[in-house]
């Protein structure tokens, strides 16, 4: 017979390291977004200066 309390606790593990992916994903995709706004920024005030 299948036990179901094994089923369920590897389902539960599975659940749990598929989020840590997803929020290690999120995490790196906002430095990644952060870090090309701030590029941005210094573009744009180098452009400003360089007109002014």
């Amino acid at each position: 017979m299948i036990n179901l309390s094994v089923i369920i606790a590897e389902l539960k593990s599975s659940v749990k390291d598929a989020l840590k992916i997803n929020q290690n994903s999120y995490k790196n995709t906002n430095d990644k977004t952060l870090s090309d706004i701030t590029k941005l920024k210094g573009l744009y005030n180098t452009q400003r200066e360089s007109f002014s």
